[in-house]
């Protein structure tokens, strides 16, 4: 059996609640590297591997999609062993996991390489990316847990906005196998002395005992409100994902590789307006209809990539950023199920 920490009015902790900044904060900057090497990464490594190896992109995309596969059960048993061992280690030892799989990247000779390499990506990434951040948070925080979701999750777009460009410019400049080293080793150095320092869960929270993994998602998963959320999340993640992993190869044949990685960079700006937007909306209006707009903003981006030039068209691209990801990743649309 697990024990997972539950929230705490703010206003009769407030030592704590300032803690709960500070963990926001380690948040973010896990999130900067998580993003920006694995779900904002993922065009570049197509790009990269396909250029350098002269792979197919349908066979590089097929790692990545074997990469969401694996992902879907981890992201059920990371928040458990959230839950169980708390966010700390399972942090450290995920973000380790993340940091070797891009180190593998680097090194990969044959096409099963990058598959295995993927696999372990997918089973580190869930507790760096959206899923352990909202649950190391969730404790911390009662009425502002939006706010502290949405500012640690900025560290995406920052990580987007950072990370992709500079490490395509170092692959231009050394080459892949050189840039995509130091990526691994990147989000290891910062990952583990975050985790250990910075990320904790509530001293003083109330413990409740859990059902183990298994059984408590059978019971969440036969709450139908539930099972709406889900398959709209899905949808709305299956877009994103499309749209983000193939940005820069479907950009590529008219530009650059550094103005395609600009390109994922303004997209990654605009989504931190979305963001904070999200929060300041949701504080205000019923999040399911921030949702469904947010959402109906997908169909935009599928449609503008391959009609808009970089630098010629940063305004399309920066509207179709502003919604991608916020509306799926808000916990609060599955509180009180």
């Amino acid at each position: 059996m697990g024990h997972a920490p539950t929230p705490v009015p703010e206003d009769a902790i407030a030592p704590r609640f300032h803690r709960g900044w500070a963990v926001t904060a380690g948040c973010f900057f896990i999130a900067i590297f998580a993003w920006g090497t694995v779900f904002c990464g993922h065009g570049f490594y197509i790009a990269s591997l396909t250029r350098l190896h002269g792979w197919s992109t349908s066979s590089v995309s097929g790692a990545i999609s074997l990469f969401w596969v694996v992902g879907i059960p981890m992201t059920v048993i990371k928040g458990s062993l959230i839950d169980r061992f708390g966010p700390r280690v399972v942090m450290a030892v995920s973000g380790t996991l993340v940091g070797i799989s891009v180190l593998l990247l680097g090194q990969a000779s044959a096409l099963w390489h990058i598959y295995v390499a993927f696999v372990i990506m997918a089973l580190g990434y869930p507790a760096v990316g959206a899923v352990g951040i909202s649950a190391t948070l969730s404790p911390w925080f009662d009425r502002n847990l939006g706010v502290a979701v949405s500012f640690a999750l900025t560290g995406a777009s920052v990580g987007a906005m950072v990370m992709v460009p500079v490490i395509t410019r170092i692959s231009v400049a050394e080459g892949f196998p050189f840039a995509a080293t130091a990526a691994g080793l990147s989000i290891i150095i910062v990952t583990i002395p975050v985790a250990a320092l910075v990320i904790a869960r509530p001293p003083g929270a109330m413990d409740v005992v859990v059902a183990p993994a298994l059984g408590h998602f059978r019971a969440t998963a036969a709450i139908p409100a539930f099972r709406v959320i889900a398959l709209a999340s899905g949808l709305s993640l299956a877009a994103q994902v499309g749209f983000l992993s193939h940005q820069i190869p479907i950009r590529e044949e008219r530009l650059s590789q550094t103005n395609a990685a600009d390109a994922v960079a303004v997209t990654a700006a605009a989504g931190i307006i979305g963001r904070f937007g999200l929060g300041f909306l949701a504080a205000r209006f019923d999040l399911r209809w921030i949702a469904a707009a947010l959402a109906g903003a997908t169909l935009v981006r599928g449609r503008r990539l391959r009609q808009d030039l970089w630098p010629a068209g940063p305004v399309p691209v920066s509207v179709s950023g502003a919604g991608a990801g916020p509306e799926r990743r808000d916990p609060r649309l599955c509180r009180g199920l």
